[in-house]
């Protein structure tokens, strides 16, 4: 994530030598699995969480394949009660590293119904002397060094309604995504700076739940609810 990258540049001799060294690295993992014995119940963990924080998903085209990762948790679905939190980079660069994120998650009674207030928390940490490829700007965008350019986009549950987006530069999605709504805003920030992005929605009745999906970022997304702090390395259901 960091130390392939130093000392490289969008037009720079050592990204074939990072190549070659990725490529050097898959082949001692590979020979590692073939050529010695494996501790099947150490694999299984090291997968099992790597599963459990979206970090590997699979597909398969072939239907009864494509079932058992679905009955398994590996194929990464959504369903109609998940909630999460995304930032997707749009700057060209490896900054997510230093993209820390946190969520304040919070609830009230609404007359019937329970409004809902996701406060999401973007902090650039970047520090200085990281070469062009980690911190940028990419050539063509209207970027510094150490500005972070991305989207923040929220998962919400099915039955949410009233949805509002705020904080950002205005929403450039509002609609169904999967057995979800998806509510989207482009955000910058620069280094040493804070972004903060509030959704707020309407859920039925006095009493419900939600299933928190991780967001596979490293660091994990710190999210707080009634006086709890949690990662996001695996699925957390809050209720009310």
């Amino acid at each position: 994530m960091h130390d392939q990258y130093v000392g490289v540049s969008d037009n720079s001799a050592g990204n074939a030598s990072r190549s070659d060294a990725l490529g050097a690295i898959a082949d001692a993992v590979l020979r590692q699995l073939q050529g010695q014995s494996t501790n099947l119940r150490t694999l299984a963990s090291a997968v099992a969480g790597a599963v459990a924080g979206r970090h590997l998903m699979v597909w398969s085209s072939d239907p009864a394949t494509q079932a058992a990762w679905v009955t398994s948790g590996a194929a990464g679905t959504l369903s109609p009660d998940s909630l999460a939190v995304a930032v997707i980079n749009r700057g060209g660069n490896k900054l997510d590293q230093y993209l820390p994120v946190s969520v304040a998650l919070s609830t009230r009674p609404s007359g019937q119904d329970t409004e809902v207030t996701m406060t999401s928390t973007l902090v650039n940490r970047t520090p200085p002397g990281q070469s062009q490829f980690i911190a940028g700007p990419y050539p063509g965008l209207p970027l510094a060094y150490g500005d972070y350019s991305g989207i923040v986009a929220d998962n919400l549950p099915a039955v949410a309604r009233s949805i509002t987006m705020t904080g950002g530069q205005g929403i450039i999605a509002l609609g169904a995504e999967g057995p979800t709504w998806l509510a989207a805003s482009p955000v910058e920030v620069d280094p040493g700076a804070t972004a903060t992005v509030v959704v707020r929605f309407r859920m039925p009745g006095p009493h419900g739940s939600m299933t928190l999906v991780p967001s596979a970022r490293i660091p994990a997304e710190q999210w707080a609810y009634q006086g709890v702090t949690v990662g996001d390395s695996q699925a957390v259901t809050f209720r009310w």
